[in-house]
């Protein structure tokens, strides 16, 4: 994965911008299980949506 990686949490301000997605998705995980807050983690640079074999 290339690109900036925004994390929000939706219970409070927590809020980053990450280059690198392994350390975004385990501050998102890190501050989901210590507040219990929903948190979303968004690739910022994407041209276009991901596709999904939904």
């Amino acid at each position: 994965m290339g690109g900036s990686f925004h994390v929000t949490c939706h219970g409070c301000r927590f809020e980053g911008v990450y280059d690198d997605h392994a350390e975004a998705t385990a501050d998102r995980q890190r501050h989901e299980l210590d507040s219990d807050h929903p948190v979303s983690l968004l690739e910022i640079d994407r041209p276009d949506p991901a596709e999904t074999d939904d």
